[in-house]
């Protein structure tokens, strides 16, 4: 990793950032936000989906990328036109940003602008479900239907050809989508869960942000539960 500093974000998590992307960091969180501001005058309720987009654990980005627009749709079609889901695989920052980077606007957005949490009323963690729905593998022989779709994916597009004739690739791409994918092991979700635990925690019961999982809502004694960290970091250097 290159040089970076630690970046507290409104919802009182700090990054390592990359110190020349902090302008486009600041750039792109005006823009997500000013994006979310028109939504919520045109009337919609707000959604945040986390989704896995790095290709850690055997994952592959353009694939993630698919599927996020895919889950996002499906999300919204399951909720109806007057929920907006913000689907941040849809938005980039300049090549060489890190983990750490995008997750400095996404803490940012996700606490809005007082950092109490106000902007969403729905965060949406994608789950095993909703990414095997992806490939058509919901029912029996998951693992099977899997593998038929990389393989048919291989017949037209190369990086997929070069996954199957790849046998260690290729059992990680199985064994990614077919047994763990999920925001359970996305780093950036981890994050995103203790940061809307924490906004959640400066609200009332009965105003809480709605929290889904894998298509259902989470038990309330789970809104209570933080997790393991992603990439944030315990402590700002000289606090």
């Amino acid at each position: 990793m290159g040089v970076t500093f630690q970046y507290r974000t409104k919802s009182g998590a700090v990054f390592e950032v990359t110190p020349t992307l902090v302008s486009e960091i600041d750039r792109l969180t005006a823009e997500v936000t000013a994006t979310l501001e028109e939504r919520g005058r045109a009337g919609c309720y707000l959604g945040y989906l986390s989704v896995p987009i790095s290709s850690r654990g055997g994952g592959h980005f353009a694939t993630n990328i698919a599927m996020a627009a895919s889950i996002a749709t499906r999300v919204t079609a399951r909720f109806g036109a007057k929920l907006y889901v913000l689907n941040p695989a849809a938005y980039s920052l300049p090549r060489g940003a890190t983990g750490s980077d995008y997750m400095a606007v996404w803490s940012d957005v996700l606490a809005g602008a007082d950092g109490q949490g106000r902007t969403f009323d729905l965060v949406y963690f994608v789950g095993p479900d909703d990414v095997l729905n992806f490939f058509g593998a919901s029912g029996d022989d998951r693992l099977g239907t899997l593998e038929r779709w990389l393989s048919t994916k291989a017949t037209t597009d190369p990086e997929y050809d070069a996954i199957v004739k790849d046998a260690a690739k290729c059992r990680a791409f199985l064994r990614y989508y077919g047994i763990r994918g999920s925001a359970a092991f996305s780093k950036g979700a981890h994050d995103e869960w203790n940061i809307a635990m924490r906004l959640n925690a400066l609200r009332e019961v009965g105003d809480s942000i709605a929290i889904y999982f894998d298509g259902s809502p989470i038990e309330p004694g789970d809104y209570d539960d933080a997790t393991s960290r992603g990439t944030e970091v315990p402590v700002l250097h000289g606090a």
